[in-house]
């Protein structure tokens, strides 16, 4: 016996063919299942129970019926008469049978006279139930219906579970929900009247456009889906039309189905006509006429059929059955024929979705949809997706137009670094409207959007304060701008390319910060921007970056008032900086990446400024710095990221400095007066090259933050933990072996870096540092790490339904095996042993037997009439009476008496329980197997066990939840048993350490993986897509719900409808029953007593089983109660978002709420592990984590190797992201990166770690150039990036790479080129393959780069070579193949110094004789244009080797291409040479295998001259 809660898994239970199952198919299953447990039982007790008929003689007959024989009635009377006491004795009727004759005679009533239904009625059963059975499942199993079945479901399946399908519906929808604007919120621009004045104009509509600036305007498709999932969907769109082009043809799975539906109706009518009519032909008992005389003596036998009662009622209970059956297909069939089932529209879909192209379909086809339908409409939605032609140009324009709801602009809305409500918007093409409902935004940021226009609802937001403008163009009307005036207070611009500053920007009187970046600064003889910035009274701060020469004096003029001044001039050197003087009321000045050698000496007569800033320039010494002692107020002194080798002991001047930045620079020792700065709170001297700290850092009192990283210090003075402020100290990479234990006086410290050092253990002092956690101590694993126990596997726990069960549902699944063990039982016993013992009863004699008239007697001899007794009936004491009945009448009267006088409720106990128990069984889970919610539930076991499983749950929440109390139990308790753990081998020294000097609040758990291999992150990936499309699905409505509801009320009905029948019929079961049958002629006895053998074990039985049932109905009220009191159709994250941090979960609804709900009751745990999948958080740190660690820096060191150029190569093609460890490989020198999709370098990784790399190659679709790839300008030589169209922009900080060698930018959709390449002085060799490149005029500029030697203009568009192109005279290989040029002017050969020379694949027809001059050339083609002859003079450039001027229009070959002795391969072919000239004997290096011409006219040659060619 299997228990119910051992249930195999609901996906193995289910067929493939489910979903094509409609209600009646699966209830016309269900019925079939009970009529074959109707036949297997009837066939069980026909083979169990005895066959033979209690059958006994009938010694005389009368009128055609048994008599009781006449002397035995006449002996019994008289003997009445002459006793005493007038009595009538039992008649005794002896029959002198044997029991082998008793055997034969039932044996013959049994075969001639017993009924062929009441015989067979099992095997008719049988019989039926397989022709429904095969009837029912024919279609599926036919070969010419099975095939296309098959496919359509396995076509189907990947349609339900396609991310097309779910986002392209997810989508839709959003579509339908956007808010339509109401006309008072329309835009309106107005018009620019001409006769309106300098002031009115300012309230026009103004735009801000940059010019140069494109924004890619498409979206890559890995927007909607990556490439493997796109992919997957187009064979499945190919999948569909084939299926669709064969399945449309025929109906022959239409016809098979409504053929097998009316054959089922056939039957059933049949079934109807014979089975109630013969169903009369079972009875009890039987009259049996049968010649054997010859055997018995007898030839008349009345006989009883054991199995007669129990037929009949398995036989009712089988019509009723077989009613319902064929109803269901008379149903199906009124379907069939009412329906239009060969045609199936998608109108409803079409309006829903609007996808209006879902074309109708018809024949098998519409069928099979009709069919999906009804078991879930879901199914035929997400199919027509891929029967859309235009679904993916639907799905891209969804995705750009509604992407951005109202609700996804909120969760984009983040506070920022500044405390302020910031909205992004990246790449768009376009501004949503709903941004003007989020009156919360106090800062607006919008990136790469090709068109913004602010409207006037632009004044809904009342909190913007600040506006940032990144490489897009803006246009403002008037209202938008009147808001503007009134409101912002700080404003970005930025944009590639040098233009104006927008007008508009001059009538923003309140503005107080303005930061422009690649904007032209105009000089004050422009009046109009002179007089704007004069407006601009309230500028307290502007920021500048950009390539100045100068401060612009605009900016010194105009706004003395100003308070911050920085400027970052990427590199190029500022000059003339006395008029800074004139700022005199300036706080802050930053000069940033300024090429300043010097501190400029005008600083020093600021005498308000408290902040300098003189990052990333090239100051090697700050002497100066003596003369910062005037400047009273300055408290914040920035010198990093220059070249400073020592600080000047004149530092100590500075004594009210507060914070000091000198990193990244070259120092080595640090002066002891820098500590007379007593009030320094923040120093930093990372990234130099200290190798000590001096004893007087004690002095700094006030130091908060100190960071010496990476630099040599081997040593940490104790002096420094006298400082007892210190909240930040960061020593990592470094060469320190030891740290104090007096680190544990620091009671503030609350960050510890020390990663990168050769410490062996950490002292247990730093226990006392109460404010530093465990998040905030930087260090290696090894010293803080220790293997806890790991959760065991979901599946290796938990059966598949068990999590949907709470534990009424398990009490009550235990309940019904009880009451199943009972029924079984009952039914076992009664089968085996249950019968009744009977025993004639002695009758008193009648009162009237005096006047009995003895001639009546004789003419009913048939009929025994006791005689009156003369005197009142007296007691009679039987002693050891014979009753002369022999086995077989026994055998007679107990049947009888069981089937009449025996309370049916004592025969059918058992089978009553056995049925209410499967009652309760099927209601139980009956919403496991229903269709409109099995696919529902099994989607959501199979997604809930892969959750549970999945590594990254555990992962994900043991970082934001750290350790549970019972962890850490176990902790302390491993601690106590182990003294040493084996530290990490990467990149460290094999170290052994004592456990014992651990601070046990650093212990970590090693449970948790640092990374996941491949194939979790895969798996973990694909259960974020399954979770989604499942959410959405499953929050549609409240089918489950219903379901369980219903089924919970149909089991109180059914325990209140047993307990009201069963406690009025429990006490019909008795011990002793009197049985009153007329069977005197053929026992001689009318009257009988009998024993129910059963009875008392039934009776408690009874009594168990109605405490099983009030247990079963009390569990079942509260399951009710739980139902209506507790709000299920709502589920809230709330608390596992207050566990875990993640506060991105959201709330769930309907079915999906429900099932969680059932899940709390069985473990929390389900659903707090659920819920790691419901977070776009979650799903987004999953991604960065695959793609940090996937690959570690032993795997990627193993993939190294020499290049053709001996350098140290890593080619890593088609991953998702860039490694993180590839920085850790310091010995680099050659990175090439192939299609590797969104490549982003976070900044807190720099190039600059990979000091020897040299070429770094990126074949992926950058948008834009990596700033830390920028960083490593000192050492990178060679940089190619080759794009897939995607366009390039923003290439202005090129320049910072003035050690670039070689430079490709392949496919990247330049228009022009990019004016940062002129910076490159270095540069020797430039590509720009396959551009959009129309005109190369800016080629001007290349005269500046000296080193140019080769320059690659191919694969482009350009339709003309400028005539700068001549002083570029260093150019030794140029390529202008696959262009558009026609005319090749005659000043490109002024680059005499040209040793390779590519004009192939254009328009050119004309070839100068200037050619002549380029007596270097070694290399020149000239195929595949339209070249109608070539000049002498080419012959002259005695140097070629390589000549191909194939594909032309070529005539004739002219007899000078002797001349050219080198030459050792020519291309000819393809011209219209009639013949070769024999000069071309004269190129002695030139062979047969070199000669690229038609065989006929090689044929033309000399035969000396050929023999001569094919010579080796």
């Amino acid at each position: 016996m299997i228990t119910l809660t051992e249930l195999r898994c609901l996906a193995d239970a289910q067929a493939s063919f489910h979903i094509l199952k409609p209600w009646w198919d699966v209830f016309c299953y269900y019925l079939t299942m009970i009529m074959l447990l109707v036949a297997v039982l009837a066939g069980a007790l026909q083979l169990t129970q005895t066959r033979l008929l209690c059958c006994l003689p009938c010694k005389l007959e009368f009128d055609n019926h048994c008599a009781v024989p006449w002397h035995l009635i006449k002996s019994n009377i008289n003997e009445s008469f002459t006793s005493a006491t007038p009595e009538i004795h039992p008649l005794r009727i002896q029959n002198y049978l044997h029991r082998q004759q008793y055997s034969y005679i039932d044996a013959v009533c049994y075969e001639r006279e017993l009924h062929w239904f009441a015989k067979f009625f099992p095997y008719l059963v049988l019989l039926h139930t397989f022709i429904f059975a095969a009837c029912s499942n024919f279609w599926l199993y036919y070969p010419s219906t099975s095939s296309r079945l098959e496919h359509f479901v396995a076509i189907l399946h990947k349609c339900f579970d396609s991310p097309w399908t779910t986002r392209a519906l997810s989508e839709t929808v959003a579509e339908q929900s956007v808010r339509t604007v109401p006309c008072s919120k329309s835009k309106t621009f107005l018009p620019s009247p001409g006769n309106m004045t300098e002031l009115e104009s300012k309230r026009q509509s103004m735009s801000y456009s940059q010019t140069g600036l494109e924004t890619a305007g498409r979206e890559s498709t890995s927007n909607v889906l990556d490439r493997r999932e796109g992919e997957q969907a187009k064979s499945i769109f190919e999948k569909v039309k084939r299926f669709r082009v064969h399945v449309e043809q025929k109906d022959v799975i239409y016809r098979v189905y409504l053929k097998q539906i009316v054959i089922k109706v056939i039957v059933f009518i049949l079934i109807m006509i014979y089975v109630p009519y013969y169903l009369t032909f079972i009875n009890l008992e039987i009259d049996c006429i049968v010649d054997i005389q010859t055997f018995t003596g007898y030839k008349r036998y009345q006989c009883v059929y054991s199995l007669a009662e129990i037929f009949k009622v398995l036989a009712s209970f089988y019509v009723v059955l077989v009613i319902l059956y064929g109803l269901t297909c008379t149903y199906s069939l009124l379907w069939m024929l009412r329906s239009s089932l060969k045609q199936y529209s998608f109108e409803k879909l079409r309006e829903k979705s609007n996808y209006s192209d879902i074309p109708d379909v018809k024949n098998d086809f519409a069928f099979i949809l009709h069919l999906a339908d009804q078991y879930d409409p879901l199914y035929s939605k997400r199919f027509s997706i891929f029967l859309s032609e235009v679904s993916e140009n639907k799905l891209k324009q969804i995705s750009l137009n509604n992407e951005w709801s109202l609700e996804r602009l909120k969760s984009k809305l983040v506070r920022n670094s500044h405390d302020k409500m910031e909205l992004h918007l990246f790449m768009l093409s376009g501004l949503p409207d709903d941004v003007f409902e989020l009156t919360e935004i106090e800062v607006l940021t919008l990136e790469l959007i090709p068109e913004v226009k602010l409207p006037p609802s632009l004044s809904q937001l009342s909190s913007l304060k600040e506006l940032n403008i990144y490489h897009s163009t803006l246009t403002v009307e008037y209202p938008a701008l009147h808001f503007l005036e009134d409101n912002l207070k700080i404003l970005r611009l930025k944009s590639v390319d040098m233009g104006k500053i927008p007008r508009w920007v001059f009538y923003l009187k309140n503005l107080q910060e303005l930061y422009l970046t690649g904007c032209y600064v105009p000089e004050p003889q422009n009046g109009f921007y002179s007089e704007g910035f004069q407006d601009l009274a309230n500028l307290k701060a502007i920021h500048l970056k950009n390539s100045l020469s100068r401060i612009p004096q605009v900016v010194t003029d105009q706004l003395p008032s100003l308070q911050k001044l920085s400027i970052d001039n990427e590199g190029k050197k500022l000059l003339v900086l006395t008029n800074l003087k004139k700022l005199l009321n300036l706080r802050i000045l930053e000069l940033i990446s300024c090429d300043l050698e010097r501190i400029p000496h005008s600083i020093f007569s600021l005498n308000y400024l408290r902040e300098i800033d003189l990052k990333e320039n090239n100051l090697r010494t700050v002497e100066e710095i003596i003369s910062f002692q005037h400047l009273e107020n300055l408290s914040c002194l920035k010198l990093w990221h220059n070249k400073i080798s020592y600080i000047p002991v004149q530092i100590g001047t500075l004594a009210n400095l507060e914070q000091l930045y000198l990193n990244h620079n070259n120092i080595k020792k640090i002066p002891p007066q820098l500590f007379l700065c007593k009030k320094l709170h923040h120093l930093d001297l990372s990234y130099n090259k200290l190798t000590s700290i001096p004893d007087e850092i004690q002095y700094l009192t006030n130091l908060q933050y100190f960071a010496v990283t990476k630099n040599h210090i081997e040593a940490l003075p104790d002096e420094l933990f006298q400082c007892k402020k210190l909240q930040h100290l960061l020593l990592g990479h470094n060469s320190l072996m030891y740290l104090s234990p007096r680190v544990g006086e620091l009671s503030n410290l609350v960050q510890l870096e020390l990663k990168g050092n050769y410490l062996e253990l950490l002292p247990a002092e730093l226990e006392e540092c109460s404010s530093l956690k465990r998040s905030c101590l930087i260090v290696e694993e090894c010293l803080t790490m220790i293997p806890v126990t790991e959760f065991r596997q979901f599946s290796e726990q938990q059966p598949a339904f068990r999590v949907l069960k709470p534990w009424w549902d398990v009490f009550t699944d235990y309940l019904s095996v009880a009451m199943l063990m009972v029924g079984v039982f009952g039914c076992t016993l009664q089968v085996m042993q249950d019968k009744i013992i009977c025993l004639p009863k002695r009758v008193q004699p009648s009162p009237n037997i005096s006047h009995l008239n003895m001639s009546d007697m004789d003419s009913s001899a048939a009929q025994f009439l006791p005689p009156k007794p003369s005197t009142p009936p007296a007691t009679v004491e039987m002693k050891g009476l014979k009753t002369d009945l022999d086995l077989q009448q026994y055998s007679f009267i107990n049947q009888m008496c069981y089937e009449r006088a025996l309370h049916w409720y004592a025969k059918y106990f058992p089978y009553l329980v056995l049925i209410h128990t499967l009652i309760f069984m099927l209601c139980s889970n009956f919403w496991f197997k229903f269709p409109g919610s099995s696919s529902k539930i099994e989607h959501f076991i199979s997604i809930l066990g892969k959750c549970f499983d999945s590594p990254w749950t555990t992962r994900a929440l043991s970082e934001v939840s750290g350790e549970d109390s019972e962890e850490k139990d176990n902790r302390k308790n491993n601690i106590s048993r182990s003294n040493t753990v084996q530290p990490s081998t990467e990149g460290n020294l094999v170290r052994t350490q004592s456990l014992k000097s651990i601070p046990e609040k650093f212990i970590v758990d090693k449970g948790t993986p640092g990374a996941l291999d491949k194939k979790e992150g895969e798996q973990a990936k694909a259960l974020f897509e399954k979770v989604k499309k499942f959410r959405l699905h499953v929050e549609e409505g409240d089918l489950l719900y219903a379901m369980y509801v219903r089924q919970t009320v149909l089991k109180v009905i059914k325990f209140l409808i047993i307990i009201a029948y069963n406690s009025a019929l429990v006490s019909k079961v008795q011990f002793t029953v009197d049985c009153n049958v007329d069977i005197q002629d053929m026992t001689g006895y009318k009257h009988f007593s009998c024993n129910h053998t059963m009875a008392h074990l039934f009776s408690k039985l009874s009594f168990c089983y109605l405490c099983f049932v009030s247990i079963y109905g009390l569990t079942c009220l509260y399951t009710l109660y739980w139902l209506f009191y507790r709000s299920l159709k709502e589920y809230s994250f709330e608390y596992v978002r207050q566990e875990t941090g993640i506060d991105d979960i959201p709330d769930v609804r309907n079915d999906f709420a429900f099932m969680l709900h059932m899940i709390d009751q069985y473990d929390p745990l389900y659903s707090k592990r659920f819920a790691v999948f419901l977070s776009e958080v979650s799903e987004n740190k999953l991604k960065q984590l695959n793609l940090n660690n996937e690959w570690t820096a032993d795997k990627l060191r193993q993939r190294l190797q020499m290049n053709a150029h001996n350098h140290l190569e890593l080619q890593l093609f088609m991953l998702s992201g860039l490694p993180d460890t590839v920085f850790e490989i310091t010995e680099l020198q050659s990175l090439k990166l192939e299609i590797i999709n969104n490549v982003m370098i976070p900044a807190t990784i720099s190039f600059r770690e990979l000091k020897n790399l040299k070429v770094l190659h990126i074949k992926s679709n950058l948008s834009k150039v990596p700033q830390s790839v920028v960083d490593v300008s000192s050492h990178l030589q060679k940089m190619c990036i080759h794009n897939d169209g995607t366009k390039l922009v923003m290439l202005n900080n090129l320049k910072k790479m003035v050690n670039l060698t070689e430079l490709e930018l392949v496919h990247c959709d330049l228009e022009r080129i990019p004016h940062a390449v002129f910076s490159l002085n270095g540069l020797q060799e430039l590509d720009l393959k396959e551009n959009n490149l129309k005109s190369i005029e800016e080629i001007v500029s290349f005269q500046h780069l000296r080193k140019l030697t080769i320059l690659k203009l191919w694969h482009n568009s350009i339709t003309y070579i400028p005539e700068h192109i001549k002083k570029l005279t260093s150019l030794e290989r140029l390529s202008f193949s696959h262009n558009k040029i026609e005319v090749l002017p005659s000043h490109l050969f002024l680059c005499n110094k040209i040793r390779y020379l590519d004009l192939s694949n254009n328009d050119i027809r004309f070839i100068p004789p200037e050619i002549g001059v380029l007596q270097s050339l070694q290399y020149f083609s000239i195929s595949c244009n339209k070249v109608e002859s070539v000049p002498d003079e080419l012959y002259f450039c005695k140097k070629i080797k390589t000549l191909k001027i194939g594909k032309n229009n070529l005539s004739i070959l002219s007899p000078k291409i002797g001349n050219l002795v080198l030459l050792s391969y020519l291309d000819i072919k393809g011209n219209h040479l009639e013949f070769l000239p024999h000069e071309l004997g004269d190129c002695r290096a030139l062979k047969k295998n070199g000669l690229v011409v038609e065989d006929t006219l090689f044929e033309t040659l000399p035969l000396d001259i050929r023999e001569q060619m094919k010579a080796e």
